[in-house]
């Protein structure tokens, strides 16, 4: 998971640097939007398998009941390690 992150994490970031300097950005949206994944179709695949593993769909089952939608992954990160 972590090099499928890093990965779309750097292409954010090449893009977004002024933007994270100038508004102190701490998080990036839309971490599994398929414009990071074009040519990488089993990469994103891998991804929300990994994100949406079987014990934590239940967990959130157990708490949510069975409609389970995800809505927006998004990436925390230490803004000065950016």
């Amino acid at each position: 998971m972590r090099a499928i992150v890093e990965r779309v994490f750097q292409s954010w970031l090449s893009a977004n640097r002024d933007s994270c300097a100038e508004h102190g950005l701490v998080n990036m949206h839309s971490l599994t939007s398929s414009a990071y994944f074009s040519r990488r179709f089993a990469e994103r695949i891998a991804l929300f398998n990994l994100i949406a593993n079987e014990a934590l769909v239940s967990l959130i089952g157990a708490v949510f009941g069975d409609e389970i939608h995800f809505h927006n992954t998004q990436l925390f990160f230490n803004p000065s390690a950016a």
